[in-house]
């Protein structure tokens, strides 16, 4: 500022010098006397005429930072507030809805992202154990499928009641008493027959008459029982080897499911859920940025002094440049509130 001072004192000195020269050469008819002064730049000085602070004068509008409608208002024009002092209110309850629902999100996505990063790490223990039992499973099918198996070639399940024999050595044995059975029978025949011949002859009593004809009696009734208990257990059999084929069927169905089980918890083994990670943390992310934007329009709700100084006036209602704002009036954001 004093530099330029300078620069204007000494183009006036010119025009000064000039003026004269002119004068002056007017007045000698024609002839003009002209003295050189080199110039050079220095520094000018004033002296103020009383003490302060040098500033420059700062008057701004404060405007409504949200919608709503006025709340309190703290403060009237004249008065000096220091900055960040409350100047007035706005009330909005939407916006205060706003920032609950957005702390409800914002915990609600942060405690997915913790599940998620939670089971992400608790994932290979998990699948390894989900392997292994698979495997055990696989295992257990197989035996019994081998089982079922053994069953069905020996004609009778294993397990309560098992007599150990298999069904074609029950059929043989069945067989050898049926075989032995007719046997009997047919020698008491053969002796009852020669009884009643020697009977006949009065060669033997009636008594020994009637002990062949009791043991050819008893021959045949042996004979009949051994018969019907070869039928029933040819019945059993054969329906017992009709279950035993669809217990074979059922453990080899059995075993594919384990089997697939195995290859699913293999294939599951081998993911990766850092997927899944990353979208929980991009939720929770987008989520903080949602309640800092709430809270933020929540924060607009107070009118605060941007600086320290006076308020030089309280503006008037939309519509109305007679009548001051006024507590329940509505406003708009943007709207010019105070001027300071």
């Amino acid at each position: 500022m004093n530099r330029r001072r300078s620069t204007l004192i000494v183009i006036g000195g010119l025009v000064l010098l000039i003026v004269v020269a002119i004068v002056a050469t007017r007045g000698r008819g024609g002839e003009l006397a002209v003295r050189m002064q080199p110039l050079h730049y220095s520094t000018f000085t004033t002296t103020l005429p009383e003490t302060g602070v040098v500033q420059h004068p700062r008057l701004v509008t404060i405007p409504a930072g949200v919608s709503g409608n006025m709340g309190a208002i703290v403060v009237r024009a004249g008065d000096r507030v220091a900055e960040g002092q409350l100047l007035a209110t706005i009330v909005n309850p939407q916006l205060i809805s706003n920032l609950n629902d957005a702390e409800a999100g914002a915990l609600s996505s942060q405690g997915r992202y913790r599940s998620a990063a939670a089971a992400s790490q608790a994932l290979p223990a998990q699948n390894n154990s989900a392997v292994v039992q698979a495997q055990a499973a696989v295992v257990q099918a197989r035996s019994q499928l081998n089982q079922a198996r053994q069953d069905a070639l020996a004609g009778q399940q294993s397990g309560l009641g098992y007599t150990g024999q298999s069904a074609e050595e029950q059929r043989l044995a069945a067989q050898v008493a049926l075989d032995k059975a007719a046997t009997d029978l047919r020698e008491a025949k053969r002796i009852y027959d020669a009884n009643v011949d020697l009977y006949a002859q009065k060669a033997i009593s009636r008594d020994a008459l009637e002990q062949s004809r009791a043991r050819f009696e008893e021959a045949q009734v042996t004979f009949d029982q051994t018969q019907r208990e070869r039928a029933i257990l040819g019945t059993q059999l054969a329906r017992q080897a009709g279950v035993l084929r669809d217990r074979v069927r059922a453990a080899a169905d059995q075993l594919r499911q384990a089997q697939a089980a195995l290859r699913s918890a293999q294939a599951n083994a081998a993911e990766d859920k850092s997927g899944d990670v990353a979208a929980a943390r991009g939720d929770a992310e987008r989520s903080n940025a949602d309640l800092a934007f709430a809270q933020d329009q929540v924060n607009r709700l107070t009118i605060r002094a941007p600086f320290a100084g006076i308020v030089t006036s309280v503006a008037s209602q939309s519509g109305d440049p007679l009548r001051p704002l006024q507590p329940g009036d509505a406003i708009n954001a943007g709207q010019v509130v105070f001027t300071m």
